[in-house]
């Protein structure tokens, strides 16, 4: 059984985690554009 504290930290290290790689991805985009656009 997990606990409501497990959850809740999984919960936000999932949103963290989510929320970096649109950054990153976003980012990426941007560079390209700039080089490539």
């Amino acid at each position: 059984m997990i606990s409501l504290g497990q959850l809740l930290s999984l919960y936000i290290y999932w949103i963290f985690f989510i929320r970096h790689k649109l950054f990153v991805f976003d980012g990426y985009k941007r560079i390209e554009n700039r080089v490539f656009g």
